[in-house]
C-alpha cells in the first residue's frame, strides 16, 4: 500500500534526513495551508492553525511503509499525522503530514520555505 507523505523539513531532497525516504518516488512540489512553521534548531515543526496566512512549501512523496518515518518523528508521541490537502500544479491531493498537536513558542518561520529560510540563516 503506498501513502502520499508531504515533506517539509529535514526530509526534503538535500537535507539531512531525506536517506530515511530511501526509494520512495517524488511525485511533485506543493503547498499545505492551514499551518504555522516553527524552527526548533536542526529541524523544523508544524502547528494547525486554520487562521495562518503561512504557505507551507512540501515535497510529496510515495511511500510504501510509514514505520520509518513514525520512528523518525516519534509518532505519535513527539509528532502527530494527518491527511491534508495539498496544492500541486496537477491539482489538489490527499498527504499525511506531520505536526505537532501543542502550542509552539519557538521562531516562527512566516515563509513557510525551511530550505530558503536555512539558507538566510548560514
Amino acid at each position: 500500500m503506498s501513502n502520499i507523505v508531504a515533506v517539509y523539513g529535514s526530509l526534503r531532497a538535500g537535507l539531512f534526513n531525506h536517506v530515511v525516504l530511501g526509494d520512495a518516488p517524488y511525485i511533485s512540489m506543493g503547498i499545505a495551508k492551514g499551518f504555522r512553521m516553527h524552527s526548533l534548531g536542526a529541524y523544523p515543526a508544524l502547528v494547525r492553525d486554520p487562521d495562518s496566512p503561512t504557505e507551507v512549501v512540501v515535497e510529496l512523496y510515495d511511500v510504501s511503509c510509514m514505520k520509518n518515518l513514525d520512528r523518525l518523528e516519534g509518532y505519535p508521541k513527539y509528532y502527530a499525522r494527518k491527511q491534508v490537502k495539498v496544492d500541486t500544479p496537477q491539482g489538489a491531493v490527499l498527504a499525511w503530514v506531520y505536526h505537532m498537536e501543542r502550542n509552539l513558542t519557538e521562531y516562527h518561520i512566516e515563509g513557510g520555505d525551511w530550505k530558503k529560510w536555512l539558507k538566510g540563516q548560514v
